[in-house]
């Protein structure tokens, strides 16, 4: 699972015109997950949203949450 999401951040690095439009399509894709009770799905666009996160040099402590909340999305 890591490898496919590492490949569609990549994906979405390369194809995104801006910073702001990979932030936005993480929340989107995450926003449309949930709404469908997609639990893998979600716990991958989290996943995406916390290495863009570290890409683009954003605080420590706000990826650390995203990733727990991506634990406790896929764990539970």
């Amino acid at each position: 699972m890591l490898i496919i999401v590492s490949t569609a951040l990549s994906s979405l690095l390369y194809c995104a015109d801006s910073a702001a439009d990979v932030d936005q399509c993480c929340k989107d894709g995450l926003q449309e997950a949930e709404s469908s009770g997609d639990v893998e799905m979600q716990a991958e666009f989290l996943y995406c949203g916390a290495i863009f996160c570290l890409i683009s040099e954003k605080p420590v402590d706000k990826v650390i949450v995203i990733f727990k909340v991506c634990v406790s999305v896929y764990f539970v």
